[in-house]
């Protein structure tokens, strides 16, 4: 109805088809570091607590205080170890996790993100909040980052649907007149998607006629537009293929993210190494000091 805001429906209709793969775990990994850095801070101040305890001890015994050779070295190097051994414990399973991400939350073609959510508008279109698709730095860096993004949209009316990609300059002309709804990134899962709304009028222009679309795509059904983004602020702008109000639509937005098997493998591999590392550096300075005690 006219003058109700714009709304996200946590159900879709089963005819729908959801690409690409959902990957709504995701949401859930900065709780779970969160979890294991606060783990891995136990660990170490539990083995630094336990170096601390051999350097204070203290023997009744006069004859056996001098062959315990806790010398600030040594204990130096039983810290870095144990240090290590705590950073190997983080990096490993972090890489373990990105492996099993790069492996099961890619999409068939290789995309990573999130699924088919409903957006809404009474006015005549929808558009993401200045920053959604903000990229710094060179072309490249651009490139080997975020890889390829993926746009997908599927009209919930039988009226053909239009998805574009434009430069927030050029999306913020184009829709200055016209009633429309701004949302949050569509890879958030916010309680309050709508960031605002903008009274207006009809589009001057029908969307298609337009030059400001760096990608775009219009038709029934599923709607997807593949880009390689480039450095600059970009919006996603959907509305109504002629032009017409209430739009309504299930988007969903993906990326291939490239670097992800990369830093996986270099996450376990260094985990792996500080591991191996510690584990020597402790035993070596630990078996020294028993041979200075065996020896007197």
């Amino acid at each position: 109805m006219e003058g109700q805001p714009a709304r996200i429906e946590g159900r879709l209709d089963p005819a729908v088809p959801r690409e690409p793969r959902p990957v709504r775990w995701l949401l859930a990994l900065p709780r779970l570091l969160e979890l294991i850095v606060l783990g891995l801070a136990f660990v170490a101040l539990s083995v630094v607590g336990f170096v601390a305890g051999l350097f204070r001890r203290r023997t009744r015994d006069p004859a056996l205080r001098r062959p315990r050779r806790w010398t600030g070295r040594r204990i130096f190097r039983v810290v870095v170890g144990g240090v290590l051994i705590v950073a190997g414990l983080a990096l490993v399973p972090a890489g373990a996790v990105g492996l099993w991400l790069d492996q099961t939350g890619r999409d068939e073609s290789g995309f990573v993100g999130t699924s088919l959510k409903r957006f809404s508008s009474a006015g005549y279109a929808i558009s993401t909040e200045p920053g959604a698709l903000r990229f710094d730095g060179p072309p490249w860096l651009v490139n080997r980052l975020v890889g390829e993004i993926r746009v997908t949209g599927v009209g919930a009316t039988a009226t053909p649907l239009f998805l574009g990609i434009a430069s927030t300059r050029d999306q913020a002309v184009y829709l200055a007149p016209v009633e429309h709804t701004i949302v949050h990134r569509l890879d958030r899962n916010t309680p309050e998607p709508v960031s605002g709304e903008r009274v207006g009028q009809v589009p001057p222009e029908l969307p298609g006629t337009r030059w400001i679309w760096v990608a775009q795509a219009a038709g029934t059904g599923v709607q997807t537009i593949d880009w390689a983004p480039r450095p600059g602020n970009w919006s996603v702008v959907v509305l109504n293929a002629d032009g017409s109000r209430a739009v309504q639509a299930d988007l969903a937005v993906a990326a291939t993210v490239p670097w992800l098997d990369d830093l996986a493998v270099s996450l376990m591999g260094l985990g792996a190494l500080c591991l191996l590392a510690g584990t020597l550096l402790i035993s070596l300075t630990t078996r020294a000091v028993r041979r200075q005690v065996a020896t007197g």
